[in-house]
């Protein structure tokens, strides 16, 4: 799926290329420019578009890799606790 966010924190942040336009947060105009640009790439290449999020989903929110990714995290956070280095 193609989106428009925002350049804040969120999950956007792993996506690039022309799947996934920006916008610098709260400006309203900037973000109604990349909806619209987006709506007409989607006219003219959807099929590429389509493909390309496609990949950038499996690359990025595969489900086991993001389970990975979270358990590898808890992990890091308990040998500090056990360590008595508390969750910085």
């Amino acid at each position: 799926m193609c989106a428009v966010v925002s350049d804040e924190v969120g999950s956007g942040e792993p996506v690039d290329g022309d799947v996934c336009r920006k916008f610098p947060a709260g400006d309203m105009d900037a973000f109604e420019k990349q909806t619209r640009k987006l709506v007409e790439d989607l006219g003219i290449r959807r099929a590429d578009l389509r493909e390309a999020a496609r990949q950038q989903a499996i690359e990025h929110f595969e489900p086991k890799k993001i389970t990975r990714q979270f358990c590898d995290l808890l992990e890091r956070v308990i040998k500090r606790e056990i360590a008595g280095q508390g969750v910085k």
